[in-house]
């Protein structure tokens, strides 16, 4: 888990197929060392973690980009409903 790049929250934009042109607004805003951004991707779920509780819900997973990048995301579900579908090695 050391390895993780960034740590973006995403709205249901993670659910749109995504070529790798879009992954790189992901590498765009690490490489700005942005964070709390709205960004569009697609990889690979390497990971599923526990709930966070803290302050909002979120629910947690690693994914890995087409870059070979991986990044924690933390999808709100207080304001988006869970993602019931996601599985590790699946390709969102």
């Amino acid at each position: 888990m050391r390895k993780l790049s960034a740590l973006f929250f995403m709205g249901f934009a993670l659910l749109q197929w995504a070529d790798f042109a879009e992954a790189t607004s992901i590498e765009n805003a690490f490489n700005n060392h942005e964070s709390d951004e709205q960004v569009k991707g697609a990889g690979r779920v390497i990971r599923i973690l526990k709930d966070d509780h803290q302050a909002f819900r979120y629910q947690r997973f690693i994914l890995k980009l087409l870059s070979e990048q991986t990044v924690l995301v933390a999808h709100n579900i207080d304001l988006i409903p869970r993602i019931h579908s996601i599985s590790n090695g699946e390709a969102i």
